[in-house]
């Protein structure tokens, strides 16, 4: 099985016309909390968040929130801190 095979169930999968992969600064308030709303009721948003934390995803909007550089990177160490 793919590991993305989850996708295919996502509430996002047919919302294309939001900017899903683009720069959270250049993303319209409103499209941000229509992301958010999408998210809220995914089946698999679980799976999405752990998909985009494993493979240190640090652009674009997974599971609920912008994914970026300094976000990862600070999970990053906490993670390492608190092992």
């Amino acid at each position: 099985m793919s590991p993305m095979a989850w996708a295919r169930t996502a509430a996002c999968h047919d919302r294309l016309e939001l900017p899903w992969t683009e720069d959270g600064d250049w993303s319209l308030r409103v499209e941000v909390r229509r992301m958010r709303v999408v998210c809220a009721s995914c089946p698999v948003l679980r799976a999405c968040a752990t998909y985009a934390e494993e493979e240190g995803i640090c652009g674009g909007f997974w599971a609920g929130e912008w994914r970026t550089e300094a976000k990862v990177l600070a999970r990053h160490r906490l993670a390492r801190d608190a092992a």
